[in-house]
């Protein structure tokens, strides 16, 4: 419906609104001035009429004939007339329009009609008075109702802009027009009014026009106006396009901001009519007193319900306290009865301040909203959700108390996003950027344990200290992801991996539902499997990849209904590694994960090979299909755009790490004699590479040689291998934006393309060897019990961690590959340090494992390491 239309509409409901409560209320039919059928006919004669006169200055007044005859059936109205107003609401309308009231010329006949004046900004001011009334508030359909007429009247008055008024500076001042001209000196914006016919209904004289009025046909003159310069007039509410909202000049009252304000402290379940709400608000901010008023009585009103449920919550957490603090029976039994209390009593000041919050950090109010201090909320949150995750640590979280939080908790995030649009829906931009730019890598003194930038602040902290609590929020209502909660996808590292999983398959999913694609059918022998694969798909356009894949394979029988795809990704993954392409190279001596080969330019067309690669594997994810593909993590890292780091050297050759780590950690002055540059094996020739202009010639030193182990590194991670990782990148990237995977680390992503395996702890704990513990040591009794009680994701996270990979070979840990060949999983003991977490050398598949005191700090650390691990705290 177009926005004339709705007009129109609404229109005739608010006149139908109007008559219905004047009749409710006994007022005298002459103060009935909106009449449908008048009010069609003014509406085609002059477009400034109905909802335009809701923001004309009121100046002058138009005046609206009332006949004395009786209405026509259609319209019935009570048949007395009583003088006084008989209910409030009555009073309110006729002392609001009081001075409307106009009385008859004494040369008038006594038959005529009479005159009656209307505010202009009646309609508007009449339908935020009835948010007072409590017909209308108490029922939930005239509410709703009422609510959607202003709504429809706001919104349109807010698409009428008010052209610059143009002024024409005065001529010169004669004796016949000096009168005039002092007139036009008094009132410089008042253009002049043409002269009221019997056939018309006279204009309301505004200082300025309507843009979406029609032109005004110019007036009659005795005589041509001398042509003068004109100026524009501005004003800091002018728009770019030299137009000015017409709500600007509409002032509330604080009454009026106060009938508004309080519908978003109201009870009610359904959410649309305060959505509205925020919308009224919004759009009458525009204006900047009402844009105060508002900003300081919802901020009032925020403040008022924080110290009201701050109160509460502490109760509720000292109560809790006091329970658990008692012996085991009891304690169990009093805080589940205390829990149960506090979660079905009734509450409705989370959902008020939720909404309140909502509309206070829009990006209208955003800087205002700022100074609104609600720590002692968030402290006495954390309290309450401290309590319950001990009272439910052994059950699962998604409980009935716990949703009584959700709106406070959701808050909480809604006042530190300072990334949130108006709407509040949108997530993650899809636009991929121009050129694909290849990570660099990031040179860090490691500092045991130090904690990344972006996780300081109370958010931070809040969030790292009830993640599984979030988590389970998320888990339970995915689509907090796309509304309040969205600031998780900008803080992935709060996000446990299947809540950022099922978000990555709902965009995916969406992109689906929004351009369907069809059927794509190839055919590939098994013996030429890459290559009949890769004509096949390479030169279609991205968006038929997209389609669904029907695979055959040449000389077997067999419907493709799913199985054969599948079998075909996992032959295709192997065959990508084949040596004989020279596509990908192993890691060090592991031969565990792979990254690409320096010298893949032997193959003339190799790049193309590699955007075929990493087509199929963006294929394989978004069909949700597994690969037989292990990557390195610097390349992982390349995939997501994340900068490298120095630790990730070591996956890629440990002996040239340890002894790069030995320069970084020791003096070098007189030991080695290296310069700014390297050798590359190029087919049996071996060539010098400077890592910098002249760098052949430049000595390491002592006061360089941070650099050195920087551009080293770069060189043997990047630049060696960019246009490969380029090519690799182009073709992932068309078939899964990198928006979407920006959100996983390195580790999740490996398992996205790879899946979670399954481990067997058992298997694990017989094939490991120890240094420093033994079997029975409680230390290493605690670590299995931990492990044992490990979700896949964790024991997935946790073989990352040891050994760089969550792979399992194929005959079990006994078959685990080591630096130097097969080797077991290790744990060696590094002291009594229980503020140490455990570090790991991959290379070794080693743990080192702190003696802790307890199993719970076990646990904690354990947890926080395998999770946090791959950010490279220490060197490992």
């Amino acid at each position: 419906m177009s926005i004339s239309e709705l007009s129109s509409s609404s229109g005739r409901a608010l006149d139908a609104l109007l008559r219905m409560v004047l009749q409710n209320n006994r007022v005298s039919a002459h103060l009935l001035a909106l009449d449908n059928s008048s009010h069609e006919k003014k509406s085609r004669k002059a477009s400034s009429h109905s909802y335009l006169d809701v923001m004309s200055p009121p100046a002058k007044k138009p005046r609206v004939k009332v006949p004395t005859t009786p209405l026509p059936p259609s319209t019935p109205l009570p048949p007395s007339t009583p003088t006084t107003p008989s209910t409030p609401l009555a009073s309110s309308i006729a002392a609001s329009s009081s001075h409307a009231l106009a009385t008859p010329s004494k040369d008038k006949s006594q038959n005529e009609p009479t005159m009656l004046r209307i505010p202009p900004n009646a309609p508007l001011s009449f339908l935020i008075h009835l948010l007072t009334e409590k017909l209308y508030l108490e029922r939930v359909h005239h509410f709703e109702t009422l609510v959607h007429l202003l709504e429809v009247v706001v919104v349109h008055a807010s698409t009428l802009d008010v052209k610059p008024v143009t002024k024409t500076p005065p001529p010169p001042a004669s004796a016949s027009s000096g009168s005039v001209a002092s007139s036009s000196s008094q009132a410089p914006l008042s253009p002049p009014t043409a002269p009221a016919t019997p056939s018309a209904v006279p204009t309301t004289p505004t200082a300025t026009s309507l843009t979406s009025a029609p032109s005004a046909t110019p007036l009659p003159s005795s005589s041509p106006a001398p042509q003068q310069q004109t100026t524009t007039d501005t004003t800091p509410s002018t728009s770019n396009s030299g137009k000015i909202s017409v709500l600007t000049h509409f002032e509330l009252t604080l009454a009026q901001v106060k009938a508004i304000t309080d519908i978003l402290s109201r009870d009610g379940s359904s959410l649309q009519p305060f959505q509205k709400i925020t919308h009224i608000v919004l759009k009458l901010a525009v204006n900047e007193k009402n844009k105060a008023q508002f900003s300081s009585q919802m901020s009032n009103n925020v403040m008022q319900l924080s110290h009201e449920l701050t109160g509460e919550f502490l109760r509720f957490s000292n109560q809790m306290s006091i329970a658990q603090a008692q012996p085991k029976p009891e304690a169990s039994r009093d805080t589940e009865a205390i829990a149960v209390s506090f979660a079905t009593a009734p509450h409705t000041h989370e959902a008020k301040l939720l909404r309140l919050l909502r509309t206070l950090h829009t990006s209208v109010f955003r800087e205002s909203a700022r100074t609104i201090d609600l720590s002692h909320l968030w402290d006495a949150l954390s309290k309450c959700l401290s309590a319950l995750e001990m009272f439910l640590q052994d059950r699962a979280l998604v409980s009935p108390i716990f949703l009584r939080f959700l709106p406070v908790l959701e808050a909480l995030f809604v006042v530190h996003d300072t990334t949130a649009t108006d709407d509040r829906t949108s997530t993650l931009s899809t636009q991929e950027p121009a050129e694909i730019t290849v990570a660099s890598t990031q040179f860090l003194d490691s500092q045991p344990h130090a904690l990344d930038e972006a996780n300081q602040g109370l958010l931070a902290e809040f969030g790292e200290k009830h993640r599984r609590a979030i988590n389970m929020y998320v888990r339970h209502s995915p689509q907090l992801l796309n509304s309040s909660m969205r600031l998780l996808l900008h803080r992935p590292q709060l996000m446990d991996f299947d809540n950022k999983r099922g978000w990555f398959r709902s965009q995916l999913r969406k992109q689906r539902e929004q351009q369907p694609h069809g059927t794509v059918r190839i055919r590939v022998r098994r013996s030429h499997i890459f290559f009949d694969s890769y004509n096949a798909l390479h030169p279609r356009a991205p968006e038929q990849c997209k389609g669904r894949l029907n695979v055959t394979f040449v000389g077997e029988e067999g419907i493709d209904a799913g199985g054969v795809t599948r079998e075909w990704f996992l032959a295709l993954s192997r065959e990508i590694f084949n040596p004989d392409y020279c596509l990908f190279k192993p890691s060090s001596k592991q031969n565990q994960t792979f990254q690409p080969e320096p010298r893949s330019y032997i193959n003339p067309e190799h790049l193309h090979y590699f955007k075929f690669v990493g087509r199929v594997i963006a294929k394989a994810i978004y069909d949700g299909h597994l690969m037989d593909a292990y990557f390195t993590r610097s390349f992982y890292k390349h995939m997501l755009g994340v900068q490298l780091k120095f630790e990730d050297m070591e996956a890629i050759d440990a002996d040239y790490y340890n002894s790069l780590k030995w320069i970084l950690e020791n003096d070098i002055t007189g030991v080695i004699d290296e310069t700014f540059s390297t050798e590359m094996d190029d087919f049996g020739i071996m060539k010098v590479v400077p890592l910098k202009p002249d760098g052949e010639n430049i000595p390491v030193t002592n006061d360089n040689k941070k650099e050195y182990v920087r551009l080293i590194c770069e060189r043997r991670m990047t630049t060696a291998i960019q246009t490969q990782i380029e090519a690799f990148l182009k073709g992932f990237y068309e078939i899964i934006p990198r928006s979407f995977v920006s959100i996983f680390n390195e580790n999740e992503l490996e398992l996205l393309i790879s899946g979670l395996p399954d481990i067997d702890i058992d298997d694990l704990r017989a094939n490991t060897e120890y240094v420093g513990y033994t079997p029975s040591s409680p230390v290493v009794q605690w670590f299995w019990r931990v492990c044992s009680e490990m979700d896949q994701e964790e024991k997935a996270r946790l073989l990352q961690f040891a050994t760089g990979t969550s792979k399992v070979p194929l005959d079990g840990f006994k078959s685990l590959q080591g630096m130097n060949g097969p080797q077991k999983f290790q744990i060696h003991k590094v002291g009594a340090q229980d503020f140490r977490l455990p570090t790991a050398h991959t290379c070794f598949n080693q743990i080192d494992l702190p003696e802790y005191p307890s199993a719970e700090v076990l646990r904690e650390r354990l947890l926080y390491c395998i999770r946090e691990g791959h950010e490279g705290f220490g060197f490992g």
